[in-house]
């Protein structure tokens, strides 16, 4: 149980590519300049598309469950990292601005893959400046 506390951060990491990387793997198709293509292309393709009930081309989208798990684990993983690195800060208000900080951007990190994708990244240019 050890070893799965202090590897949790990079074993949520892990779960969370391979999750987004099977729904890259199943994403039936279509891209924004070619509807009819098969699969998923790096160049042509959003991760956003992996999340559409539908995939470009029309069809169902296989992926969809896949990439929301992933993005599930993402960040709550992130959270875990941040509570982490906030029990090694000896500054207790700064310990407390981190964990919590983090803690909130389980939620915010969430919502990029829902239907206020447009709105965060608005917020996150805002705060944070460039994407």
């Amino acid at each position: 149980m050890q070893i799965l506390k202090k590897y949790s951060v990079l074993t949520g990491i892990a779960i969370s590519v391979i999750l987004i990387l099977i729904a890259i793997y199943v994403y039936p198709g279509g891209t924004m300049f070619n509807e009819y293509s098969v699969g998923f292309d790096w160049s042509k393709n959003f991760m956003s598309n992996l999340f559409g009930t539908k995939a470009l081309n029309g069809t169902e989208n296989p992926s969809r469950i896949w990439a929301y798990a992933g993005m599930i684990f993402l960040p709550i993983t992130y959270a875990i990292f941040f509570v982490n690195m906030s029990k090694k800060i000896p500054e207790r208000n700064a310990a407390y601005i981190l964990k919590y900080g983090g803690i909130v951007n389980i939620f915010f990190t969430f919502l990029t893959v829902t239907s206020l994708h447009d709105i965060m990244l608005i917020i996150s240019t805002s705060c944070f400046g460039r994407v």
